[in-house]
């Protein structure tokens, strides 16, 4: 999988995490995206997709953080 495929494999997982949250009621803020994330990569078998929930959730940490 090349560089671009997993940046966008990332923001796909990101999306859906996003639509989860918003199909839910549930508020929408960094917090609980992470939350959705941990969710979705615990229940997570395919690798690529597992890497992506780990690159998304470590984003998510670094720009709370800044």
């Amino acid at each position: 999988m090349s560089k671009n495929d997993k940046d966008k494999l990332v923001d796909t997982v990101m999306g859906e995490a996003v639509l989860s949250l918003l199909d839910s009621d549930d508020d929408v803020s960094f917090d609980a995206l992470i939350g959705q994330l941990q969710v979705s990569l615990s229940a997570e078998t395919n690798g690529e997709r597992q890497e992506a929930y780990r690159t998304a959730i470590s984003g998510g940490h670094n720009f709370r953080a800044q």
